[in-house]
């Protein structure tokens, strides 16, 4: 029996290695896998076989490969339904208005930009700042008094002289006078229109297209109008 061959472990990889160069793509599939194992059962040392258990050790290696590309497959159906329910669910938003927390925008020169400040607690006045993307003030005015929560404004899309805006990027900066005389800074919430919805490259779900704001994914939502 001087002319058998007996394949181990490291025969077998070294074979692995050998079908992976002839093959244009160098991922192992399961057919290969069992071509691998038949051979190496087929040429064994009659006088040395391969133990039982280094056999069901590739049984179960074969095994465990083969799940996880069922597995994949799987989620991969799974990621492709949720994406496609959440693509309708963005779908049904186009036209209506969202709420961002959020305190710039890209101004068109169209309309102006109406959100509403987050106050903590009680201030008897509350001032809005409009700054261009240069840092410098474009407008401010006081909403007056507000009590905890959310106070509403709205910014006409004029400067300080009553002039017209011109197109480009703006920041809302809101304060709050508290009880020590002192003016706080404020989270701002903006308001944005629903134009259009895509679908985000691997499976990342649905986009909100906003304007004045591009692309949003739908987690930054806060809340629809």
């Amino acid at each position: 029996m001087s002319d058998a061959r007996n394949i181990s472990g490291a025969s077998l990889a070294s074979l692995n290695l050998q079908t992976q160069d002839k093959r244009p793509s160098t991922q192992l599939g399961s057919e290969d896998f069992l071509k691998l194992m038949i051979e190496q059962l087929r040429n064994q040392n009659p006088t040395n076989p391969a133990e039982s258990t280094e056999f069901l050790g590739q049984m179960a290696q074969f095994s465990t490969v083969t799940g996880i590309q069922e597995l994949q497959r799987s989620l991969g159906g799974i990621a492709a339904g949720l994406q496609s329910s959440q693509a309708l669910q963005a779908s049904t938003m186009v036209g209506r208005t969202v709420v961002l927390e959020t305190d710039r925008f890209s101004y068109r020169g169209a309309e102006g930009m109406a959100g509403a400040v987050q106050l903590n607690q009680s201030s008897s006045d509350v001032r809005l700042g409009v700054f261009n993307a240069a840092g410098t003030r474009v407008k401010e005015f006081s909403l007056g008094a507000g009590g905890p929560g959310e106070l509403a404004f709205k910014w006409d899309g004029l400067d300080a002289t009553g002039n017209p805006a011109p197109p480009g990027t703006y920041q809302i900066r809101a304060s709050a006078l508290n009880e020590n005389g002192q003016y706080v800074a404020l989270g701002t919430l903006l308001n944005a229109r629903v134009e259009s919805v895509s679908l985000q490259p691997h499976g990342a779900g649905a986009a909100l297209n906003l304007a004045g704001f591009g692309p949003m994914d739908m987690s930054a939502v806060r809340r629809v109008i």
